[in-house]
């Protein structure tokens, strides 16, 4: 039979949620900085690092004394949730996956750049970034998205509509020539007979080279012990986080780096009814779980292209599946429904493409990063030796509402890069950052720089 298209976004096919806060979270949220800090604010090993200093509502000693305690807290608690085969919430951390990005595609119009929709993917080389190739397959004039890889790259937009690629852990990058779409691609979004179709919804583009972003390798999900989605989308908690400055049933707009729990995905016609030839899927399920399984996280907006990752019994994470599609499709704001299914590539299938695209194999990444992170309200103070510092600002989502305003003053003037209506900032500097969000929150990422 043939099968109408699942839900089409303004930008892309994304997380619908969902989710849950994990005890850990719950337990240090609006503390959220992962450190190798002491309460001196140093490593315990290694070189001398930059110094990263937060002062905002830290005043007294005991404030200063319980927020150092929370910070030391922190990067064990990112690094437990990733492994942790029984935790299967959400954590909101750009650090554990460094390899992830969000693509944000953008047109010029009398001099102007105009953000038009953004993604998320992940970087297979130091140089090449995967996402979904609906990402890329979109007429930016129209909205609508071309029905496959001979009508996207034969359009009048594919050429107009630019891409840059905002890393956290790395900076803000612009990329290079055009996007290369799997030749057998079919959109999602139209009519496709399932268990029959070939979707193949990857595509790649090159990034600047003098990035050399951390890179993930390809894995199989037959032998993971644990499986996670590194995801840009909506943002939107079932239950659990009313007392830290979130709502519940409420979508934040996207480009908030998050780690969540998935269930084992499915490859089987019965389990998968809307599956393409080459997809898996996982479902989700609203019930207000607060712990253990029963959390579930699905498919938002912007979450197109996010790397599901499976977990080996080494730690190491592997790219399995690049999110494509959920049904049913019922919202756009990430409200949650129970029985939504989401789907994504099956990379197994394509090893061969993805490796010529890389240019080279990717190795597992190294285990240990300089990179901290945290999301706060109000003011933040970095004084670094030399550091990378990138912001993400955000604030409940309605359509059409602009990005909160970050103001950014320092002792020394930085070298920075930002791109005002994805909400993001990337600052190379010394001396001492002053950031100010004057509303909603900011996701604040400090890279020490060797």
């Amino acid at each position: 039979m043939s099968l109408s298209g699942p839900h089409v976004y303004k930008s892309s096919f994304r997380m619908m949620a969902r989710r849950y806060l994990s005890p850990l979270l719950l337990a240090s949220c609006f503390a959220w900085l992962i450190a190798c800090l002491t309460v001196a604010g140093r490593c315990e090993s290694g070189p001398p690092p930059a110094q990263l200093i937060i002062t905002a509502n830290e005043t007294t000693a005991d404030q200063a004394d319980r927020f150092a305690k929370r910070l030391e807290g922190w990067t064990a608690a990112a690094r437990q949730f990733a492994t942790d085969e029984n935790d299967f919430g959400l954590f909101p951390t750009s650090t554990q996956v460094p390899s992830t990005g969000r693509l944000l595609a953008f047109v010029t119009q009398d001099g102007i750049e105009k953000l038009v929709w953004s993604c998320s993917g992940a970087a297979i080389s130091p140089n090449k970034f995967l996402s979904a190739a609906h990402c890329f397959c979109r007429d930016s004039a129209t909205g609508v998205y071309f029905a496959d890889q001979r009508s996207c790259v034969g359009s009048a937009t594919f050429q107009k509509t630019k891409y840059r690629i905002f890393f956290p852990n790395s900076g803000l990058f612009d990329t290079e020539g055009a996007p290369s779409i799997h030749p057998e691609y079919k959109s999602p979004a139209g009519g496709f007979s399932p268990h029959v179709s070939v979707l193949a919804d990857l595509g790649v583009i090159q990034f600047d080279a003098k990035a050399e972003a951390k890179s993930v390798f390809l894995a199989s999900f037959h032998d993971a012990k644990r499986f996670l989605l590194a995801s840009f989308g909506l943002l939107s908690f079932k239950a659990g986080i009313e007392g830290r400055g979130f709502k519940s049933n409420t979508a934040y707009q996207e480009g908030v780096a998050t780690l969540s729990g998935q269930q084992a995905p499915l490859d089987d016609q019965g389990s998968c009814p809307e599956a393409g030839a080459d997809t898996l899927c996982i479902w989700y399920s609203s019930l207000a779980a607060r712990s253990g399984p029963k959390q579930t996280v699905g498919l938002c907006p912007a979450d197109s292209g996010s790397p599901l990752l499976a977990v080996g019994e080494d730690g190491n994470m592997g790219i399995v599946g690049v999110a494509s599609y959920f049904w049913p499709a019922s919202s756009e704001t990430c409200d949650a429904s129970s029985d939504r299914r989401s789907y994504f590539i099956d990379l197994s299938k394509y090893r061969d493409w993805l490796q010529d695209q890389a240019g080279r194999p990717s190795q597992p990444p190294k285990r240990d990063n300089p990179c901290t992170d945290v999301i706060f309200r109000g003011v933040q103070s970095i004084s670094t030796t030399r550091a990378l510092v990138t912001l993400t600002v955000f604030d409940e989502y309605r359509p059409g509402r602009p990005r909160p305003r970050a103001s950014v003053t320092a002792e020394l003037p930085p070298s920075c890069k930002q791109m005002e209506d994805a909400g993001v900032l990337a600052c190379m500097g010394k001396g001492t950052l002053r950031i100010q969000i004057d509303e909603g929150f900011g996701q604040l990422t400090w890279c020490r720089m060797e």
